[in-house]
C-alpha cells in the first residue's frame, strides 16, 4: 500500500512538472510597449530625467523602469504618482500599469481588482482591452479557472486588442483543462492548431491534446497524438522529451512495462539534459519492479540516489531500493538496506516506513524476539504514524512465534480494544484463540472462536474460525457439534475456495474419526472444485492418498501419488514420495520404504517430511535390531533439523521415558541436547524444568536449586519462571522441615514472593495457599487466615479459592445455611478448575434444596454449559437441571433436559438415569 501511494505521489508530479513548464507559464502577457525598448539604454533614460518634477515627468520615470523590466520599482512609481496627482489626466495610464506591474510581479489578487476597477471607471479607455485581459489571466492564475472562462470570453467578444486573440484562446483552452473539463478543452486546443498552426502554441496544444486522451482512458490514441510532436522537425526537443516522457506513462499504466522501459531509456540517452530525465530513471526503476525484476529495481533505484543526491526523490528512491530487497525475499539485506536508509536519511518521512520494515523483514527472517523489540519502539516513537496500528498488531504475531502465548494473547486483547475498527481487529481476535488452543484450553478457545464468527460473520477470518472450531469441538469429543458447525459454514460462506476449504475439512475430521469412506467422499468433492491455491488442491490430493491407502485401494492410493510425483512444486513432489514410503512401511515392505526414505533425504533433504523420513528410517533400522544406527540417525535428525517437530517429539518422548524408568543420566544426556539445540522454545525450557526436576527427583536438592534460579533469571515466559520459583520454594520448605531450626515459616516468605513477582500465573495463586499451609502448621493461625482471605480476596476464582470455598460452603450446607453457602460459592464459580465446576453444581443444590427449582435449573445448566470438559460434574448437573424442571411442574422442559443428558453425555450413569426418567414422564 505504502508503495502504490509513493509510486502514485511520483507519477503526480511528473505530470504536474510538464503543466509547470508548458507554454501558457512561459508565455505571459507582452508588454504593452514594444520590447525592444527592454535594453540597458532605457534605464539610462530614467538618469536624463535628473530631479524631475511635474505629473509628466514623474509618470515618465515609472514608464522608464517599466521599460527596463523593473516592474517592482515601476509599480511604486505608479503608486506614488497616483497619490500625488490623484485627480490627473495622466491618471489612467497609471491605474492601467498598477494593474499591469502587479500581474507581472506575481500579485494576482491585487491585479485583479485593480483591473475590475478600471474597467468600471474608464470603459471606454484605450487600455480598456488590456485591461480586460489582465483580469481573465489573474483570475486564471489565482485558479479561478470558470470565472476565467466568463472573463476570456468577455475580452475575446467585446474586447479584443489585435495580436492577443491567440494569448487569449491559449489560456481560454488551458482553463478548461485545468478544471477538468477535457472534452471542451480537447475542442479549444485542437482549434488552435487549425487556427495558428505555425504558432508557438503548436506544441502545447498538441501535448495537452494527447494528454487529455490519456486522462481519458484512452492511452492508444493519446500515443498517436503524442507521437506527432517527436515527428514534427519544429517541435522542440524540450517539448519532445516531456512527450516521450508521456508515451512511456501511458504504456506503463496498461503495464506494458518493457514499452515503457524502452521510451524512459530514450529519454535518459537522447535527453538527457532536460527535466523528464531523472523522472525517465525512476520510470524505468518502477518497470523493473512492475515485472518483478527485483534485482534490476533495486539498482535503478539505487542508481538514481547516487546520481541525483540532492533530488526530491533521492530519498524516496533509496527507501524504494531497500524495498525491493524486501519483495525478493532477501530479509536479512533487507532488513540491513532498511537500517542504512534511516541513517543515510533520518529526517526523510519514509525512515518511519523504512524502520517498520526493518522490523517485518526480521519477522520474516524468523528473528522474532528482534523483530518484536523493533515494533515496540516504533509504536512508542510514531505513535501517530499510519503503521502503528500493524506494528502493534505484528509485536503479537512476534510473540505469538516465540511461543509466548500468554504475553501474545495480552497484546492481541489490547489490538483490539485500541483498534476495534482495524481490517486486522478479526485476525487478532482469531489469535486469542489460537493462544488459548495453544495452551490447550480448548473450552477459551472456542469461545472466542465461536465470537469470531458472530462478529465477522461473512469474512474470511470467520471461516478459518469455524474450520477452527470445528477442529476444538472434535478434540473435545464433540463429534457431531463440530460437524455441525462445518454445515453451518456451508451455508455462511460462498465461492468455490469456501467450499473446497469446507470439504478438506470435513474429510479431515472423517479421517480423524477413522470413517476412511466419509473422508474420502469429502476429499473427492474438494478436488472437484476449481480453486486457483495449486499447493491446497496437491495437500489434499496427499490426504485424499492416505484415505485410499486405508480403504485398502493401495493401487488407486499410488496413482495418485505418483501423479503428484511430477509436481512443480518440490515439496509437494518430496510428501508424495513419503506418501508411497509410508505405504510401504505399514505393509512391512521395509526395503522398499527405506529405499523411498533414503531418496528423500538424499534429493530433498530441505523437504518438510525430509525428517520423518530420518525417523523411519531409524525405526526400520530398529525393526532390524541395530540400535546403534537408529540412535545415531535419530540424533542427526537433531543435528540436521534442530527446529523439527519430527526431532523434538523423538528426544522428548525419549526423554520422557528415560525418566519414567528411572534411568535419570541417559535423561539428563536426551534434555541437555533438547535446551541447547531448541532454544527459546517451550520444549527447552521443558527441559530446563525437568533437568531440575530429575535433580530433586535424585535428591540433588542444590543442583536443582541452582538449575531453577538459572532458570529464573533468564527472564522465560512468567508461566514458566514462576514454576522454577515455585519448585524453589518448595526446596526451601523442604529443607525448613528436615532441619532443626526454629524458622519454620521462611518458605512462606518465598511462596509469596512468588505470587508477588508472578501474580498472573496459576502458580500465585497456588504459593498463598500453600504459605498459608506453613503457617497453619507452624500455629500461626492469624497468619494462615489471612493468606486465606488475601487469596479469596485477590483470587476468588482460583483452583485453590474454589477449593476453599468448596470446603466453607459444605459446612454451611451441612447446617442447612444454604443462602451463605450460595454466598461463597459464587465467587469460586468464575474460574475454569474443576473446584470451580464443582461450586457451580453446588449453588444448583442449594436452590434445590430450598426448592427454588427455578434458580437451581439456571445453576446448575451454567456448570453444563461453562465445565462441559468436566464430564462427572457437568453429566450430573444436567441431570439434576432436568430434575428440578420435573419437580417444578414442567414436563415438557424436564423432558428436553433429560434427553439433553442422553444426547450429550451417552454411556454415563446420569444418561442411563435420564433415559429412565423420560420413559416415566412419556407414559
Amino acid at each position: 500500500m505504502t508503495i502504490m501511494r509513493l509510486r502514485l505521489s511520483l507519477a503526480a508530479t511528473s505530470l504536474s512538472l510538464v503543466a509547470a513548464v508548458s507554454a501558457v507559464a512561459r508565455a505571459g502577457y507582452p508588454p504593452a510597449v514594444s520590447p525592444a525598448a527592454l535594453n540597458a539604454a532605457k534605464i539610462e533614460a530614467i538618469k536624463s530625467f535628473g530631479a524631475p518634477s511635474g505629473e509628466v515627468a514623474s509618470q515618465n520615470v515609472a514608464d522608464a523602469y517599466y521599460l527596463g523590466g523593473k516592474y517592482d520599482v515601476a509599480r511604486a512609481r505608479h503608486l506614488k504618482f497616483l497619490n500625488q496627482y490623484p485627480a490627473s489626466p495622466l491618471a489612467e495610464k497609471s491605474e492601467y500599469y498598477l494593474a499591469d506591474t502587479s500581474y507581472r510581479l506575481g500579485i494576482y489578487a491585487e491585479s485583479l481588482l485593480v483591473a475590475e476597477a478600471f474597467v468600471a471607471k474608464y470603459p471606454s479607455s484605450r487600455y480598456a482591452g488590456h485591461a480586460h485581459l489582465f483580469r481573465a489571466l489573474s483570475m486564471f492564475k489565482s485558479e479561478r479557472y470558470t470565472e476565467g472562462l466568463t472573463a476570456f470570453g468577455y475580452y475575446l467578444n467585446r474586447h479584443r486588442v489585435a495580436g492577443l486573440d491567440e494569448t487569449a484562446k491559449v489560456y481560454v483552452a488551458e482553463s478548461w483543462f485545468q478544471r477538468a473539463s477535457y472534452k471542451e478543452a480537447a475542442v479549444e486546443f485542437r482549434g488552435l492548431l487549425a487556427a495558428y498552426p505555425k504558432s508557438s502554441s503548436k506544441a502545447l496544444a498538441q501535448f495537452r491534446i494527447g494528454e487529455i486522451l490519456l486522462r481519458s482512458n484512452n492511452p492508444a490514441d493519446s500515443r498517436g497524438e503524442l507521437e506527432k510532436i517527436l515527428s514534427d522537425p519544429e517541435m522542440s526537443p524540450e517539448f519532445k522529451s516531456k512527450a516521450l516522457y508521456m508515451i512511456a506513462e501511458s504504456h506503463y499504466q496498461q503495464k506494458n512495462y518493457r514499452s515503457a522501459a524502452k521510451c524512459y531509456k530514450r529519454i535518459i540517452d537522447d535527453f538527457a539534459r532536460y527535466g523528464e530525465a531523472p523522472h525517465a530513471r525512476l520510470g524505468l526503476a518502477w518497470c523493473h519492479l512492475g515485472e518483478r525484476d527485483y534485482q534490476s529495481a533495486r539498482a535503478a533505484f539505487s542508481a538514481f540516489s547516487a546520481k541525483y543526491p540532492r533530488h526530491w526523490a533521492s530519498a524516496d528512491a533509496a527507501y524504494l531500493a531497500a524495498i525491493c530487497v524486501y519483495l525478493a525475499g532477501d530479509n536479512e539485506s533487507a532488513a540491513s538496506d532498511f537500517a542504512g536508509f534511516i541513517k543515510s536519511y533520518p529526517s526523510s518521512p519514509r525512515s518511519a516506513d523504512a524502520y517498520y520494515y526493518t522490523g517485518h523483514a526480521k519477522y520474516r527472517a524468523g528473528h522474532f524476539a528482534e523483530a518484536a523489540e523493533i515494533f515496540k519502539n516504533f509504536a512508542k516513537k510514531y505513535t501517530a504514524n499510519g503503521l502503528k496500528e500493524y506494528a502493534d498488531f505484528m509485536r503479537a504475531e512476534c510473540l505469538y512465534k516465540t511461543a509466548e502465548y500468554d504475553l501474545a494473547r495480552r497484546h492481541y486483547s489490547e489490538f483490539t480494544e485500541r483498534y476495534p475498527a482495524s481490517g486486522l481487529a478479526d485476525d487478532a481476535y482469531y489469535k486469542i484463540a489460537l493462544c488459548h488452543l495453544k495452551r490447550m484450553d480448548l473450552a477459551l478457545a472456542a469461545s472466542v472462536l465461536a465470537d469470531v464468527t458472530s462478529k465477522y460473520p461473512s469474512t474470511e477470518t470467520a471461516l478459518s474460525a469455524r474450520l477452527a472450531l470445528a477442529e476444538v469441538l472434535f478434540a473435545q469429543g464433540k463429534k457431531n457439534e463440530a460437524f455441525d458447525a462445518l454445515k453451518g459454514a456451508y451455508l455462511k460462506h460462498r465461492g468455490a475456495s469456501a467450499q473446497f476449504l469446507i470439504d478438506a475439512q470435513t474429510a479431515s475430521l472423517y479421517a480423524k474419526s477413522l470413517e476412511w469412506q466419509k473422508a474420502a467422499d469429502f476429499y473427492e468433492s474438494a478436488l472437484n472444485v476449481t480453486v486457483s491455491s495449486s499447493a491446497a488442491r496437491e495437500e489434499t490430493s496427499l490426504s485424499y492418498a492416505l484415505c485410499l491407502v486405508n480403504l485398502g485401494r493401495r493401487a488407486d492410493a499410488r496413482k495418485a501419488l505418483a501423479r503428484l510425483l511430477s509436481s512443480e512444486n518440490v515439496s509437494t513432489a518430496a510428501e508424495a514420495l513419503f506418501r508411497m514410503a509410508e505405504a510401504d512401511f505399514d505393509e512391512r515392505d521395509y526395503k522398499s520404504a527405506s529405499a523411498k526414505y533414503e531418496k528423500i533425504v538424499s534429493a530433498h533433504p530441505s523437504a518438510r517430511s525430509a525428517p520423518q523420513a530420518m525417523f523411519r528410517l531409524g525405526e526400520i533400522a530398529k525393526q532390524d535390531g541395530d540400535l546403534s544406527r537408529a540412535y545415531d540417525i535419530w540424533a542427526d535428525i537433531v543435528e540436521k533439523y534442530p527446529y523439527s517437530p519430527v526431532g523434538a517429539q523423538t528426544l522428548a518422548e525419549a526423554a520422557q521415558y528415560l525418566r519414567d524408568n528411572k534411568k535419570y543420566d541417559k535423561a539428563l544426556s536426551v534434555y541437555s541436547k533438547i535446551e541447547s539445540s531448541y532454544l527459546y522454545t517451550d520444549l527447552a525450557r521443558g527441559a530446563s524444568l525437568a533437568i531440575a526436576g530429575i535433580h530433586r527427583e535424585t535428591g540433588n536438592s542444590g543442583l536443582a536449586a541452582e538449575k531453577y534460579e538459572r532458570i529464573v533469571s533468564a527472564a522465560p515466559p512468567a508461566h514458566v519462571a514462576a514454576e522454577a520459583a515455585f519448585a524453589l520454594a518448595e526446596i526451601k520448605a523442604e529443607r525448613d522441615e528436615t532441619s532443626a531450626s526454629p524458622k519454620k515459616t521462611r518458605a512462606a516468605s518465598a511462596f509469596l514472593k512468588v505470587a508477588a513477582d508472578y501474580p498472573d500465573t496459576d502458580f500465585a495463586a497456588e504459593s498463598i495457599m500453600r504459605a498459608s499451609a506453613i503457617y497453619d502448621a507452624a500455629g500461626e493461625k492469624s497468619l494462615a487466615k489471612e493468606m486465606k482471605d488475601r487469596l479469596a480476596g485477590r483470587y476468588p476464582s482460583s483452583a485453590p479459592a474454589a477449593r476453599l470455598a468448596v470446603e466453607a460452603a459444605r459446612v454451611k450446607m451441612n447446617a442447612r445455611e444454604y443462602s451463605a453457602a450460595i454466598d461463597i460459592l459464587g465467587p469460586a464459580s468464575a474460574g475454569r478448575s474443576e473446584d470451580s465446576a464443582r461450586a457451580q453444581k453446588m449453588a444448583g443444590d442449594c436452590y434445590f434444596k430450598m426448592s427454588r427449582y427455578s434458580e437451581a435449573a439456571v445453576e446448575y445448566l451454567k456448570a453444563v454449559y461453562l465445565f462441559r470438559n468436566y464430564e462427572s460434574i457437568a453429566s450430573e448437573a444436567q441431570f439434576l437441571a432436568a430434575k428440578a424442571l420435573e419437580l417444578k411442574k414442567d414436563r415438557r422442559e424436564a423432558v428436553n433436559a433429560y434427553r439433553r443428558t442422553v444426547d450429550f453425555f451417552p454411556g454415563t450413569l446420569w444418561a442411563a438415569e435420564a433415559d429412565g426418567r423420560i420413559k416415566e414422564l412419556s407414559k
